[in-house]
């Protein structure tokens, strides 16, 4: 568990559906300090957060989308869970910021200067 993180998402996470924002304080949850290894399976975060897998799933596309969350690896195959990461600047900047969660090509990282609301 990262307090951190999790303090960062509660004080700087834009406003999104309350489906989404619980979905980041999820992923905060399961993060290092650093924002690193968050991987659980889909199942699992659903749980947590009260939804569905496939909710789950959009809004991990979303967040992706927006450079919040970056996908370092795939899990593929079955019991083998993809790992992610937050953004690193994000996570660095000072000022609370938000990411903007539209109008960015999928992948596309979000310079800390140029978030904003979504």
């Amino acid at each position: 568990m990262s307090s951190r993180c999790l303090a960062a998402v509660f004080e700087r996470y834009p406003r999104a559906s309350s489906g989404e924002f619980v979905l980041a304080l999820v992923l905060a949850d399961n993060a290092q300090h650093d924002g690193v290894l968050i991987f659980s399976s889909g199942d699992a975060m659903a749980h947590k957060s009260r939804q569905s897998v496939h909710d789950v799933q959009r809004h991990l596309r979303k967040m992706q989308a927006a450079g919040w969350l970056i996908k370092v690896c795939s899990g593929g195959e079955r019991g083998r869970h993809t790992k992610y990461r937050i953004d690193p600047d994000w996570l660095g900047a000072a000022a609370p910021a938000e990411p903007a969660l539209s109008g960015r090509p999928a992948g596309q990282r979000v310079p800390p200067g140029d978030l904003h609301q979504g």
